[in-house]
């Protein structure tokens, strides 16, 4: 045999080899194909944001299905590196201003979410840490006369950033408040613009159903003045 039939039988053995290993290459890769594909026709199999397969990981709205005795909701997802974030969002996002009244809990907001109180909770339970903004700002406006409804109508009385400690907001708890003897800013009265915000995190009582606030009469001499603003329930998830 001469050289040059021995170049052509080793390219051609050489070339098979190749072609061999980018077959078993393409059967590995695209025997995974089905089971993303089912993800995506099948959405009892995306609880949250974190179950959504990787190629369709783009911050916007998805569908998810927590709980399969349950009907499928859409969701806000937002993906970074290692966290993936579902937000339920509702109709009371933006600041909101108490109306003119002054009696404890005469104002009241319910809350609207874009899905059903059973679903939300049903992602509260298969998800990573959830939580939920509320921010009240006040001008002479007194916090101890406004309450807010957890998910299933109990009351209470913990704000942002407090831990679930009754009265108390985040200043209160780390002694920051403008007056140090109180637990919270707007608890200070004085008529200056002030404000008591952070996280809702005690998950048993997310997301809130309805806020109640009062002390807000604007007809008073020197005027009394709430707004409120209430976050998307968000649970954060690490990948």
């Amino acid at each position: 045999m001469d050289l040059q039939k021995k170049r052509v039988i080793g390219l051609s053995v050489i070339c098979g080899f190749i072609l061999f290993v980018i077959g078993v290459v393409l059967l590995v890769v695209f025997s995974a194909v089905p089971a993303q594909q089912g993800d995506v026709l099948q959405p009892v199999e995306i609880k949250s944001c974190k179950d959504v397969p990787r190629y369709l990981q783009s911050n916007g709205i998805h569908l998810i299905q927590p709980n399969s005795s349950l009907p499928a909701f859409n969701v806000s997802c937002s993906f970074s590196s290692n966290t993936a974030t579902t937000s339920v969002g509702h109709n009371s996002e933006a600041e909101i201003q108490v109306s003119d009244c002054e009696p404890q809990y005469c104002y009241n907001r319910p809350i609207r979410y874009d899905a059903t109180i059973p679903q939300i909770r049903a992602l509260i339970a298969v998800d990573g840490e959830c939580r939920q903004y509320l921010k009240y700002r006040c001008r002479g406006s007194l916090l101890s006369y406004a309450r807010w409804e957890s998910w299933n109508g109990t009351l209470r009385n913990y704000w942002g950033g407090s831990g679930g400690l009754a009265n108390y907001c985040a200043c209160g708890v780390t002694s920051t408040c403008s007056d140090t003897s109180q637990r919270c800013n707007c608890e200070r009265n004085d008529y200056v613009w002030r404000q008591d915000a952070g996280y809702l995190t005690i998950e048993e009582d997310l997301p809130v159903s309805k806020l109640y606030f009062g002390d807000a009469s604007s007809t008073q001499s020197s005027g009394e003045y709430g707004y409120h603003t209430l976050g998307r329930l968000q649970c954060e998830h690490r990948l």
